[in-house]
């Protein structure tokens, strides 16, 4: 334990992908050749990779960890929908529709799944990044792993207290997932958790709509 505060941002890797693939709708449409749909894939892949390095250097050197999450199956949809919820037409998300056919947003999802795997291992392989990606472990699982790990580690850091200012460790949530607010909650120990959406920031359900650049209460403000 250093005494450094560390700042993991965590990144909903399936949400950059799916909101990037509405983007490149017209290149990886189903009815695409193979050779327009890769081409549309590889852009979706540069832009997720570009926004992500530019958030980062922004708000340098407040980051200082990165952990990309991906959803991979879902031990949810295995649990059958009650009826009485079937009967208000409510589903549950892992089971919702990603193509909007009125908008033109039909992907040839099993390419974009396909070379997506292949991203995220290069990644984790070549790149080094961490990745926290599992057969049947859904991307907000992981985050709340890992917020727990770091409330878990300030508790240490706490309970090692030998009168040293004590720094705690940080979470980003990045994401535009409101289930993911449910984590906000996790504020002991000098823990800041914050859920951003690329637009709005929320720090223990109190939002800032104008404040791009992100600031956690008491820790120092860079830039």
């Amino acid at each position: 334990m250093d005494g450094k505060t560390k700042t993991t941002l965590v990144i909903d890797t399936n949400y950059m992908l799916i909101s990037r693939a509405f983007i490149v709708r017209d290149k990886i449409h189903k009815d695409q050749n193979i050779e327009t749909k890769l081409s549309g894939i590889n852009k979706m892949f540069s832009m997720i990779l570009t926004q992500v390095s530019g958030f980062v250097e922004k708000n340098y050197p407040l980051i200082t960890d990165i952990a990309l999450v991906c959803d991979q199956g879902s031990w949810r949809k295995k649990l059958p929908i009650p009826d009485s919820l079937v009967q208000q037409n409510i589903t549950y998300k892992g089971h919702r529709t990603k193509v909007h056919k009125a908008s033109g947003f039909e992907p040839d999802w099993e390419l974009v799944w396909s070379e997506y795997k292949k991203f995220v291992d290069t990644l984790k392989n070549e790149f080094k990044l961490c990745i926290f990606s599992h057969w049947d472990i859904e991307g907000d699982d992981w985050a709340r792993y890992l917020v727990e790990y770091t409330e878990n580690y300030n508790k240490k850091l706490k309970e090692l207290d030998n009168g040293t200012p004590i720094t705690p460790h940080n979470i980003i949530l990045w994401t535009t997932d409101y289930d993911w607010k449910q984590l906000l909650r996790f504020s002991l120990y000098g823990t800041k958790v914050v859920w951003y959406n690329g637009k709005m920031v929320s720090v223990n359900k109190e939002v800032d709509y104008t404040n791009k650049k992100i600031n956690i209460p008491n820790l120092p403000s860079y830039g």
